[in-house]
Parts: C-alpha cells; sequence; structure tokens
C-alpha cells in the first residue's frame, strides 16, 4: 500500500541519516483531485494521486540506474575495476542477508559476516 518505498536509514553513535531512495524526496507535490492527475506519471506503484505526493523530476536518474550502467560499460570498455566494485557487491549482500537473518529473530543484532571489520 502507498507504493514503492525503500530507504536505509543509519543509526550511529553521534549522528541519525535516513536516505529515502524511493519514493525521492525532492520535490513534492499536494493535489485535492485524483482526475487533475490521471494522465501524469507521479512515481511507480503508488494507489492515488490523491494527498501529497513524492513525483520525482526524473525517476530513473534520482535512482541512479543510468549512472550504474554508464559505470559498469565504461569498465567493460575500459578493461578496469567499476567504481562500485566486487567488494561492495560482496558486502551488500552480505549486509542484505544479515538483515533478513535479523529480521528472522525478532530484530536481533546480528553480524555481518566479512564487512566493516568484523573479524568473520
Amino acid at each position: 500500500m502507498g507504493g514503492v518505498h525503500n530507504w536505509l536509514e543509519v543509526c550511529a553513535n553521534n549522528h541519525r541519516m535516513r536516505c529515502n531512495i524511493n519514493p525521492v524526496d525532492a520535490c513534492e507535490l499536494y493535489n485535492q483531485n485524483d482526475g487533475a492527475l490521471r494522465d501524469v506519471y507521479i512515481g511507480e506503484k503508488i494507489g492515488t494521486k490523491h494527498g501529497w505526493l513524492k513525483p520525482s523530476p526524473d525517476e530513473d536518474w534520482m535512482t541512479g540506474y543510468p549512472q550504474e550502467i554508464i559505470d559498469f560499460m565504461t569498465a567493460i570498455d575500459d578493461g578496469t575495476e567499476p567504481e562500485c566494485g566486487r567488494e561492495l557487491a560482496a558486502d551488500t549482500v552480505a549486509t542484505m542477508y544479515a538483515a533478513y537473518v535479523s529480521d528472522e529473530a525478532g530484530g536481533r543484532e546480528v553480524a555481518i559476516p566479512g564487512v566493516m571489520g568484523n573479524g568473520e
């Protein structure tokens, strides 16, 4: 309900940061009437165009898809490692897996294997 919602929240010792990946909140729009925006694309999987909305000026660019593809293709063309290389990919998969394990354990903190120098 309410469309796609992807975010990353970092709770550190001295700060807290919330990164809204989708919907991107660079723009906000209030609309009183669904019909007024009937033929206007606002965002993926939204259920209504009534109320406060978060339209993306360029949804693909804001989520980084073209930048990822350009980086990947440039690396292939140059024979170099992508900016976000294998280590980041492995860390990302390990972190996502740890999130699932944590969720299954009722939100308990779990170690992320091989990430952030935790010795595993």
